[in-house]
């Protein structure tokens, strides 16, 4: 790679990092993150990542290859490659197990009446809650699980004991606890990266569906019209794929087939005008 081209990708990376570390740093500065703490985060990603993803073809990845490819020093790689993974998957698998018993309950006929509508559900006995949960999120205690979609007002407690759906999708609320919009950044914003780094990768042979659609040209005043029309038809696609997959999906019949996770992401944003001298 020539020095001016190389330059250029350095200068591309920075750009792009500073615009993902920017929004990270907050979120991180909000909750008391320091910059070690991060930097450790980094470091970690680094060598995990160069260990598993960058070996030299038909040769087992060597510590003193992964401390040329990342920088790092041998004696920092055999110490964060003894290290445990710096992050617990026990609140997104919660957060999952949570998101599956909503879609399951707006899906699924049977716990639908006859006007195709989620129906309030008895919280034992047949087509209940219960074995809603059993359903859609088999082992997992159905009053845990209740406990939990109150929490972010997903669903709510009738006077007879019923439960009533409120909304199909998990979204916690704004003010509640944070660990679960962290859960939510790592795994949107995960996946999001992801397929740019996949699309963007040599040896890519078939690209993802990676799209954006936006205008530096709309008018303040309107806005909130803006978001709430996007608001509504991405609500509209989001059930739609989330439907398509849920016929897609198959329980656990232990054949050994392995599964995988697929789906869609899509998300509103809108960037503020550049202050003046910007």
């Amino acid at each position: 790679m020539s020095n001016g081209v190389g330059h250029a990708v350095t200068r591309a990376c920075a750009s792009a990092a500073i615009r993902i570390f920017t929004p990270l740093v907050r979120m991180f500065l909000r909750h008391g993150i320091p910059y070690k703490t991060a930097a450790d985060w980094l470091r970690w990603c680094y060598v995990d990542v160069a260990t598993r993803e960058f070996p030299i073809p038909g040769r087992k990845q060597s510590k003193s290859r992964v401390a040329v490819i990342t920088g790092l020093t041998r004696v920092d790689v055999d110490r964060l490659q003894k290290m445990a993974p710096p992050y617990e998957a026990s609140r997104y698998q919660e957060y999952q197990r949570a998101a599956k018993v909503l879609s399951g309950w707006a899906r699924d006929e049977e716990f639908r009446g006859s006007d195709g509508k989620p129906r309030r559900l008895p919280f034992d006995g047949d087509s209940s809650f219960s074995a809603l949960v059993e359903r859609f999120s088999g082992g997992t205690p159905p009053r845990a699980v209740l406990d939990e979609l109150v929490r972010v007002r997903a669903v709510r407690r009738c006077d007879d004991g019923s439960v009533e759906l409120i909304s199909p999708q998990y979204v916690p609320v704004s003010g509640q606890d944070s660990l679960d919009h962290m859960d939510i950044l790592g795994h949107a914003g995960g996946a999001l990266v992801a397929t740019i780094a996949h699309n963007t990768d040599p040896d890519c042979v078939e690209t993802r569906l990676q799209g954006q659609a936006f205008n530096d040209k709309i008018p303040a005043s309107a806005l909130a019209e803006v978001a709430a029309h996007i608001k509504q038809r991405g609500r509209e696609l989001v059930f739609e794929i989330d439907d398509y997959l849920y016929q897609c999906a198959r329980a656990d019949s232990g054949d050994g087939e392995p599964t995988v996770e697929a789906g869609l992401g899509v998300y509103f944003f809108a960037n503020p005008p550049p202050a003046d001298g910007e």
